[in-house]
This record gives C-alpha cells, structure tokens and sequence, in this order.
C-alpha cells in the first residue's frame, strides 16, 4: 500500500491513504511505502525535512507566503526601531517631546534669564549645570539628536508602510519571491 504524505498550513507533515489533491491547505509532497511511512511515523520526518517540506508550503501558497513575507517586514521594521532607541539612552528619548519644545524656545529666545527665572526650560535647566551656556549646549544636543531620531524613524516607518504596500500588488509565487530580497531598512 502506498501513503501520501502533505503538510498543513501550520508545517505539520500528515500521512493519508489516499491522495488529497480536492483538500485546500495541504501541499502534497511525496508517496511513501507502508514500511517508509511507519518509519516516518515513529521517527517523524526530522526538523530539517519538515522545514524543507514547509517552505515549499509557503512558496506554492501565495496568501500564505505573503503572510509571512508581512512578519518578515514587522519583525525587520521592528528590529530597526529597537537597533534605533539602543542609540540614545532611554531617559534622553523620554523626553524629547518637552525637551526639544524648551531647546526651541530657549535657542530662539533673546531673553534667555527671562527664561530662567520664569522656569519656562526647568527641565534643561535640570538636565545642565543651570548657566546660560550649559543651557545652550544641551539644547543645541537635543535639537541634533533629536531631529537625527526622528528622520531615522520617519524614513524606517515610510519604508514599512510602502513595503507593506508594494507586498499587496503581487499575486505571483514569482513576484513575491523577487520581492523577498528588496525587505530591507536603514
């Protein structure tokens, strides 16, 4: 007797009598012996052969493939923002909103002890040694590596949004697969 083995939608490899070409989420792969598949059976088919047999899954499975072509983009969108904030010190990105308002208005300013003394930038006031210089340093760093983030991540979170985009125009094995090598961030 001879058995066809498949594999499902979640890479699991399933052994049938029969084949099972009418059946949607499965991917015939092979047909074994009676002897083979009871080998296959107790031994399993091994990490190697089940993740061959699931990538061939997903190449012959077009909405499946662009599934996981979507995690491969999040996953490498978010690796790029974490890789992004490992750069600058937790306590510095905090509070950048209020710090880079107070640098703004405080490297604007030409009344900058008005400022001071009416704490309108306590926070750089803070974060300095409190004397005029020291306040323009800082807001002169915070400006910089503030305008340096967001560009960053202004362009990082363009190029999900159009690869997320570009992603859902394909309808071939084939483009997706020519795709796959363009997934990538700054």
């Amino acid at each position: 007797m001879r058995y066809f083995a498949y594999i499902d939608t979640n890479g699991k490899t399933l052994f049938f009598e029969s084949a099972q070409a009418e059946r949607k989420g499965f991917v015939g792969i092979f047909e074994l012996t009676s002897d083979q598949t009871q080998y296959y059976r107790y031994n399993g088919i091994g990490v190697e052969k089940d993740n061959l047999l699931y990538e061939q899954f997903i190449r012959n499975n077009v909405r499946e493939f662009k599934k996981r072509l979507t995690e491969i983009i999040l996953d490498k969108y978010d690796h790029s923002i974490a890789r992004l904030k490992s750069a600058y010190p937790s306590e510095e990105v905090t509070g950048w909103d209020y710090k880079s308002m107070q640098s703004k208005l405080w490297l604007d300013s030409s009344d900058k002890q008005g400022l001071i003394d009416s704490k309108s930038v306590l926070m750089l006031q803070n974060e300095s040694d409190g004397t005029i210089q020291g306040i323009t340093n800082l807001a002169n760093r915070i400006i910089n590596n503030s305008n340096t983030y967001q560009t960053i991540y202004g362009k990082n979170t363009r190029k999900y949004k159009e690869l997320l985009a570009i992603l859902n125009t394909y309808s071939t094995i084939q483009e997706l697969v020519e795709f796959e090598g363009q997934i990538t961030y700054d």
